[in-house]
């Protein structure tokens, strides 16, 4: 069972004395009214995983499977960080210049797939969402599950998102541009 942080969690917190609230992604849900409230007390929402679960997926981030018939381990993909450029305002407004956006090359989908992103709100901006740009052509699909709340838009092309067992086919959008 995840844990719910509301507005009135973060405030009784705060009265305790505390400044930092553990809230793991995938084990804690956090409402709107919860971030708000830690914006005003200068509290903070730590998405971070426990330290014993950090290790465990740091541990089999390093495991490199063997290759075909055996023999040395294969070189994970090497990841690639993209950037943009961005501007937050003190009541936390992020503002990415859409034209600075740079992919970078997202080694989770696989060594033999070219899937680029870059995330531009996340968690450390104190966000209930995530927010960023990814590209990859249709021979690149891959699983990805996801822990967090997140938008996509489909700019180009068709996503297919299967939650509970039910696919979901969204195609980019008829909006002009």
């Amino acid at each position: 069972m995840k844990r719910v942080i509301t507005g009135e969690t973060v405030a009784k917190e705060k009265k305790a004395g505390r400044t930092r609230i553990p809230a793991p992604r995938g084990q804690a849900v956090i409402t709107p009214s919860a971030w708000a409230k830690a914006r005003e007390l200068g509290v903070s929402l730590d998405r971070a995983a426990p330290a014993d679960e950090s290790a465990v997926r740091e541990k089999s981030a390093r495991a490199r499977p063997p290759k075909a018939g055996g023999g040395a381990a294969l070189e994970r993909p090497r990841e690639e960080a993209g950037t943009c450029a961005r501007v937050v305002d003190a009541s936390g407004l992020v503002v990415v210049r859409g034209k600075s956006v740079r992919l970078g090359r997202f080694a989770g989908a696989g060594e033999e797939r070219d899937v680029r992103l870059t995330d531009v709100v996340t968690g450390r901006d104190r966000s209930p969402m995530t927010a960023g740009f990814m590209s990859w052509r249709r021979d690149d699909s891959f699983p990805w599950t996801l822990d967090y709340d997140e938008v996509d838009h489909v700019l180009d092309g068709v996503l297919q998102i299967t939650i509970d067992g039910r696919p979901t086919r969204l195609a980019a959008s008829s909006w002009p541009r």
